[in-house]
Parts: structure tokens; C-alpha cells; sequence
């Protein structure tokens, strides 16, 4: 179950970078225009429960905005984190 939830992150964020990039909605005072605007390497530190979950919550968005990621699991946490990476 924790491994259909992290992909349904990376599957959202993943349909966020296709739709989003100049899409515009009006807001009180102005108007809001999504932008795909990369802030370089985001360095990441995820716990050791639900790695799995942990990791889509960090990597995903990162990835969607153009962001390179460096991830340090907790040393606790399960090999899924390690096997993600390798791949």
C-alpha cells in the first residue's frame, strides 16, 4: 500500500509538469500564472518510517520543477530508498 502511494505522487506531479507550465487562474487582487522555475540542487533528509512515501513526498515535486535531487535516507530506513535511487 505504501508503494501505491508514492507512485500516485509521482503520477501527480508528474501530470502537474505537463499541464501547469503557463497556466494561469485569476486571484483576488491579480492573476496567477504557474511557472516552471528550477531552483538548482535541493538537498533532501527523509526519516526511516515509510520510506517509500517519504521519498515520493521529497522527490517528486522536486523533480516536476526541474530541480536536481540529493537524497540521504535515514541509515534505519529499508532498502526500497537504496533500490529507488539505483535505478
Amino acid at each position: 500500500l505504501d508503494h501505491q502511494f508514492a507512485i500516485s505522487q509521482y503520477r501527480y506531479f508528474a501530470a502537474a509538469a505537463l499541464t501547469h507550465e503557463g497556466f494561469g487562474r485569476p486571484i483576488p487582487g491579480g492573476y496567477l500564472v504557474a511557472k516552471r522555475e528550477p531552483y538548482g540542487v535541493c538537498g533532501q533528509i527523509i526519516p526511516w518510517n515509510v520510506p517509500a512515501i517519504m521519498a515520493a513526498f521529497k522527490i517528486a515535486p522536486a523533480i516536476a520543477a526541474g530541480n536536481t535531487v540529493v537524497l540521504k535516507p535515514d541509515e534505519n530506513a529499508s532498502l526500497s530508498t537504496l533500490e529507488l535511487c539505483r535505478h
